[in-house]
């Protein structure tokens, strides 16, 4: 039953989605981060609810940085916190067991 709860999960669905994103690898900002069109793509494909270039009034504030993104940041740092993906040399790599890419189901 704790499987079947964790199998509908937001996060464990976002999760999935996010390591088939990086698959095999994605390069990263200088500063480390998500570049910010790969960002606006992964805002739609999780579904996070972020908002890009937010409008308050009649000002529209740029997004300059996937940083802003809280949720997106969020799920990034799971997968990092879940050894699921690593940061080396500015790149996003997905996790690796016996030399073969984890698969997600």
């Amino acid at each position: 039953m704790p499987q079947a709860a964790a199998e509908k999960a937001e996060l464990t669905s976002q999760l999935r989605s996010f390591l088939a994103w990086v698959g095999e690898g994605r390069k990263l900002t200088q500063a480390g981060r998500i570049g910010l069109a790969d960002a606006r793509h992964l805002v739609e494909l999780l579904g996070t609810g972020d908002t890009i270039d937010p409008k308050i009034g009649d000002r529209v504030f740029r997004t300059t940085s996937s940083e802003e993104l809280a949720y997106l940041t969020r799920v990034v740092e799971w997968a990092k916190a879940a050894r699921l993906v690593r940061v080396q040399l500015r790149e996003l790599l997905g996790k690796r067991h016996r030399g073969r890419r984890v698969r997600c189901r």
